[in-house]
């Protein structure tokens, strides 16, 4: 009576088959697929997928709602529009690099190798796993844009040993780096970690510099001074293309602890009269 179910996934697949080669639409079962096309069905997906990361570079704490649901110390909504989201288990990010040393010591040189690139919940840039300098603990960083598995790191406070030899990923002074470069994590005060420039994509350019001060311009077209002992990572973060993505549906929205902006509140107190 079911024999002809046998032969479904196959009719299914064929029916994929000569719309990916007739460059017609697939099958569309919802408003979310109804932009995609048969070759949305067997493309290499874009995404990443979750990389075990140690237990000491997890804090423990897994943040869902306290923190992000817009409301102040008394409990009030101060921001609309936030609440819920799947929970998050927090990454310890190694924003310093290289750490301060004393005058009369030399400048250590770090040196770290990149084992996997994967994604944090916590931030919209890519993170890597790290391991190197003589070290077996492994730390993350924040992902370059371009970075590969392999990739060699080199952080340190002192000078590179050449600017033609500086790569995307080093980290150095801003004092150290020539004009014009294009950095981010960026520090504000040296040694306390970087600040600046930590989301995908973001990055801040080095134009001009005094004895004490590097001037840099912010994505806001703004420029900001900060010290020339304050570490950088040359290059843009990674995931550039975060600002295009499509949430896709209104339950993804959710995950991301965003609540409907449809008529509630004042939008529903203040209702005008449709124009015709």
């Amino acid at each position: 009576m079911f024999q002809w179910l046998k032969n479904v996934p196959f009719a299914i697949n064929s029916v994929i088959q000569t719309s990916a080669q007739n460059g017609l639409r697939g099958i569309m079962t919802s408003p979310v697929s109804r932009g995609r096309t048969a070759y949305s069905y067997i493309r290499e997906r874009r995404g990443i997928p979750n990389m075990p990361i140690p237990k000491y570079l997890k804090d423990g704490l897994v943040r869902r709602g306290a923190g992000r649901s817009g409301r102040n110390n008394t409990g009030r909504i101060t921001i609309r529009h936030r609440g819920g989201g799947h929970p998050q288990t927090y990454r310890i990010i190694d924003f310093v690099r290289a750490p301060v040393e004393d005058e009369a010591k030399e400048p250590k040189v770090i040196k770290d190798k990149i084992l996997q690139i994967g994604y944090d919940p916590c931030r919209s840039a890519r993170i890597a796993l790290c391991a190197g300098n003589g070290s077996n603990k492994q730390k993350l960083v924040i992902a370059h844009d371009g970075a590969e598995v392999g990739d060699v790191l080199t952080a340190s406070r002192s000078s590179p040993v050449s600017i033609s030899r500086i790569k995307p990923g080093d980290a150095y002074p801003l004092g150290k780096l020539p004009i014009g470069t294009v950095v981010h994590n960026v520090e504000l005060k040296p040694g306390k970690g970087a600040q600046l420039a930590r989301a995908a994509g973001t990055s801040v350019q080095l134009i001009r510099m005094t004895e004490e001060h590097a001037i840099i311009q912010l994505p806001s077209k703004k420029e900001k001074s900060v010290s020339i002992d304050c570490l950088a990572t040359v290059g843009r973060a990674s995931n550039i293309d975060h600002r295009h993505e499509i949430i896709g549906k209104a339950g993804r929205a959710r995950w991301l602890g965003k609540r409907p902006k449809g008529k509630t509140g004042k939008d529903r107190w203040l209702w005008t009269k449709k124009r015709v």
